[in-house]
């Protein structure tokens, strides 16, 4: 199963590449810090699931949502990870389409069960 990760955060970016790692069955396609960089790689890449920050350099990863899910083409789960635990913007995001919303500070181990299984559900 193909990963592309968008965090805005260096050190979680590092942390999250960690955990997914550890995670069967998964590839880590690409990662991005901004908006535009990972508007253009999630096309090319076409990956099968896609983290999400929402606040991220030079945009919004609301926008990207926005894209990911207006191109007919692709439709990876996406997984919206993010320091805002505010439950309007999990009502905001999966509104928008996102499969998952998860807390940084809470429910980081979350990302890494979700991707376990849906690896096992393909395999």
């Amino acid at each position: 199963m193909r990963v592309f990760v968008v965090e805005n955060s260096r050190p979680v970016m590092e942390a999250l590449k960690a955990l997914i790692s550890d995670v069967g069955n998964v590839e880590i396609v690409g990662c991005a810090q901004g908006e535009a960089c990972a508007q253009d790689e999630i096309r090319r890449s076409r990956p099968d699931v896609v983290v999400l920050d929402i606040r991220i350099s030079g945009g919004s990863g609301l926008n990207i949502l926005n894209n990911i899910r207006r191109d007919k083409q692709t439709r990876p789960v996406i997984i919206v990870f993010s320091g805002e635990a505010e439950d309007a913007y999990r009502r905001t995001c999966l509104k928008l389409g996102a499969d998952y919303f998860f807390v940084k500070s809470s429910e980081f181990h979350r990302v890494a069960e979700v991707l376990s299984s849906l690896a096992d559900r393909r395999a």
